[in-house]
This record gives C-alpha cells, sequence and structure tokens, in this order.
C-alpha cells in the first residue's frame, strides 16, 4: 500500500485530507517525464499519450503554465499532422484547463468550444470537463448567460438527479 509520507512523525493534515510533501509531487513529475520521454523513442501508444496529457495538466498545477502550454502545443501539432481528431480533442481539453489555471479565461473558452458537441452514444472525459470549465470561466467572468446554458447542460446530461447521488 503506497502511504504519503508523514513529516515530523505525524501525517500532515489540511481538512482531512493528508498532504503529500514535495519529494513525492517532485519524484511523480520526473516518473511521468521518464515516460513521456519514451514517446519520442519508440513506437507512441495511447499510453504514452495519455501520460503526455496528464504530464501538461501537472505541469500546470505545479504553477508551470508555460512548460505546459508549451507541451499542450507539441501534442496538438502532432496530432493534427496524424490527423487524430480524437487526440487532438483531448489537448484541447488540456489545453482548456491550462489556460483556466493560468487564469487566461478567453483563451480557456476558446479552447474547450473549439471542440464537438457530445454526442448521446457514451460519455466522454471531454463531455465531462468541457461544461465544468465553461463554467468556472463563466463564474470567474460573471457571464451569467454562458453559466446559465451550462447548468442546463447539465441538468440535460442527468435529468433524473446527479449521477452520484445515492438516495
Amino acid at each position: 500500500m503506497c502511504r504519503p509520507r508523514t513529516v515530523g512523525g505525524s501525517l500532515a493534515r489540511l481538512r482531512g485530507v493528508p498532504t503529500v510533501i514535495p519529494s513525492v509531487r517532485i519524484r511523480s513529475s520526473r516518473r511521468l517525464a521518464a515516460v513521456c520521454a519514451l514517446a519520442n523513442t519508440s513506437d507512441v501508444t495511447e499510453a504514452h499519450g495519455l501520460a503526455a496529457h496528464h504530464y501538461a495538466v501537472q505541469l500546470a498545477v505545479a504553477g508551470r503554465v508555460e512548460e505546459a502550454t508549451s507541451k499542450i502545443a507539441e501534442g496538438a501539432a502532432h496530432a493534427r499532422r496524424e490527423g487524430n481528431a480524437m487526440a487532438l480533442a483531448i489537448w484541447n481539453m488540456c489545453g482548456g484547463l491550462v489556460h483556466l489555471a493560468a487564469g487566461r479565461l478567453s483563451a480557456a473558452r476558446a479552447s474547450v468550444e473549439s471542440l464537438p458537441a457530445p454526442q448521446p452514444t457514451g460519455v466522454t472525459e471531454p463531455d465531462i470537463l468541457r461544461p465544468l470549465i465553461l463554467a468556472e470561466v463563466s463564474a470567474r467572468a460573471d457571464d451569467r448567460n454562458l453559466l446559465q446554458q451550462m447548468v442546463n447542460v447539465a441538468l440535460d446530461a442527468y435529468p433524473t438527479g446527479s449521477a452520484l447521488y445515492v438516495g
């Protein structure tokens, strides 16, 4: 079982959630970077692409938004060259998250609005993240019309209530 490291013999806590000390975060960043480096030297699989997406988002969360933006631009350009529409949509979604983390609201909005509308056949990660990013943008920009649209999208997605509600 993997446990967070302790600080001073006791687990540091913030609102009841264990806090992982920086050495663990740094080690996980290095491991993701190593996996992404493998993609440049061998046959690229979907696992490598997924690791690259996670690495870019992790860079943004760590405050390295310019580096994350660069990784996303590289990944999107690669997907465009290959004609891989699905990978390009995921890179655009990651771009929306990174722009949102950097406070670039118009870029975040443009990035996710360029994605195709969700299909009723099944839910994908971009289908879930798109309204969440747009709702956050609308709340920060005080755009009540966009916020109402995202509320409607959420209500339409689960007409009988939240998928997480057990009652």
